[in-house]
């Protein structure tokens, strides 16, 4: 016999057995169809979908409750980017208690209940009163940046609504002020921007009732000469514009970034939860836990096919003719995933801490009783795939089906926090035991909680139910696939 057939002989005994694993072969066939389906179900909402980006969670403390408060705050509901939620304010009889007030948004902030709260200042309808536009303030995590950029677009985008035309005024004096020019000038500017501005009014709102503006160049201010004038002398400065270096897209984006700051008169305030190290982004540390918390489900399950390795090869039966008890032996082979699962995460977090710092033994407590009670979690479900597949290419598939739609629906790949999620599909992710290891960890690396707080102890009291639930399945179905006969 020749190579090709030889080849082909082999090619049909794989075959056969391949197509005689009537379970293999419907799961060879329905993983694929069940990881597009979820991962882009899970997409959608990760990256927006048809509906764009996902909406920012911005807390909004109104101090001035207002009309013209409520009225900004009206409007800051109806921007697409924006997801806000009222703060309810402590007071003191019919006052507002600021302070503690303040101390409670702050609160909010560190035990990351909130990423940004916005404060509306309770002389609000004064400065509006006097066209000026009112002094807000922000308290922000420093480690969400680029939602920030999210809020003061959407908040420039209201402020020009809600304010009208002495919104670009008022900041353009502002800018002007803080770069040294003298009172007069701005004065000057300032006139000649009003009346553009009620020129742009007239326009808009004659457009929205139907009917034309006829143009109108002769109508000229009285200001205008003098501006013209400072514009022919800067004309005739060529030499300095001729100098100025050619800016790229980053220094064109930080620029942006600058104008949009200067805009708005907020004053931020940063708050950071404890001991967190500047350093640390929410990024690193997602993808340090997420994938750890993926991947020692792979190892696991691949330790707890050893049962499968043993049975097929035959050496199960001779441990079932030892006078040791068959629990005995479902036991050692827990005991055995147990122990290389604590050894892998403690290599996959070390490297993690090493190449990115992320503060993972800042509080080494919290991180074991996090980490053991996970491996225990995921021991159980090692072992619980051994126990009802029948082949180990049944475990195998069944493993890569379950494992990466529990890593996608469990926020192992995206945090699931910056997600618009329906309900159902929330619920669907609460029910995975990868959702409550993720809130774990998020919750230690991004917020500094430790192991004996409430939203931690939530987490870690779920993973045990799932290590319990499927500790029992795992006995159940061992001694039904595997003690009798």
């Amino acid at each position: 016999m020749n190579t090709i057939s030889a080849a082909w002989v082999l090619a049909q005994k794989d075959l056969r057995s391949f197509l005689r694993d009537k379970t293999a072969l419907v799961l060879s066939i329905l993983v694929p169809i069940a990881l597009v389906s979820v991962f882009g179900w899970i997409m959608a909402y990760a990256f927006g979908g048809s509906g764009g980006m996902p909406k920012v969670t911005l807390h909004v403390a109104d101090f001035s409750q207002s009309k013209q408060s409520q009225q900004f705050v009206d409007s800051l509901k109806n921007d697409a980017s924006l997801k806000v939620r009222l703060v309810k304010l402590l007071k003191d009889g019919d006052s507002v208690n600021q302070d503690a007030v303040q101390s409670q948004l702050e609160k909010l902030i560190r035990d990351g209940d909130a990423n940004h709260v916005l404060i509306l200042p309770s002389d609000m309808e004064q400065q509006i009163a006097e066209d000026r536009i009112p002094q807000f303030n922000l308290l922000r995590d420093p480690g969400r940046a680029m939602e920030e950029q999210v809020i003061q677009i959407a908040l420039i985008q209201t402020s020009a609504q809600v304010f009208g035309g002495f919104f670009f005024t008022d900041a353009m004096q502002r800018m002007l002020t803080k770069q040294g020019m003298d009172t007069q000038t701005i004065g000057l500017i300032r006139t000649w921007m009003t009346d553009i501005g009620s020129t742009m009014d007239t326009f808009y709102e004659n457009s929205n009732s139907g009917s034309d503006v006829p143009a109108n160049h002769d109508d000229q201010g009285e200001d205008q000469p003098d501006i013209r004038e400072s514009e022919t002398k800067s004309e005739n400065e060529p030499d300095q514009v001729a100098e100025q270096p050619t800016t790229n897209s980053h220094d064109a984006g930080e620029s942006m970034l600058g104008l949009m700051e200067e805009l708005m008169p907020i004053e931020t305030k940063d708050i950071s939860p404890p001991n967190r190290g500047k350093q640390v982004t929410y990024q690193q540390a997602q993808s340090v836990a997420g994938m750890t918390v993926m991947m020692l489900l792979f190892a696991l399950t691949s330790c707890g096919s050893v049962l499968l390795t043993e049975r097929e090869e035959g050496t199960l039966k001779r441990l079932f003719s030892q006078p040791i008890s068959w629990n005995a032996i479902l036991l050692g082979k827990f005991l055995f995933v147990l122990i290389i699962g604590l050894g892998q995460m403690a290599i996959l977090f070390t490297y993690g801490e090493w190449m990115f710092r992320v503060g993972l033994f800042r509080d080494p407590i919290t991180l074991i009783v996090l980490s053991l009670s996970w491996v225990v979690a995921g021991a159980a479900f090692g072992m619980f795939l051994a126990a009802i597949s029948r082949s180990s290419k049944q475990a195998e598939s069944l493993a890569s089906l379950l494992i990466l739609m529990m890593a996608a629906l469990g926020g192992c790949w995206f945090p699931l926090q910056m997600m618009n999620l329906p309900t159902l599909l929330d619920t669907v992710c609460r029910s995975t035991m990868t959702y409550w290891a993720m809130t774990g960890f998020q919750n230690m690396l991004w917020n500094q909680l430790s192991w004996h707080d409430t939203k931690i102890l939530q987490a870690l009291g779920w993973q045990w139910c799932w290590a319990a639930v499927l500790t029992l399945g795992a006995i159940v179905f061992f001694r039904r696939n595997y003690c009798r006969g």
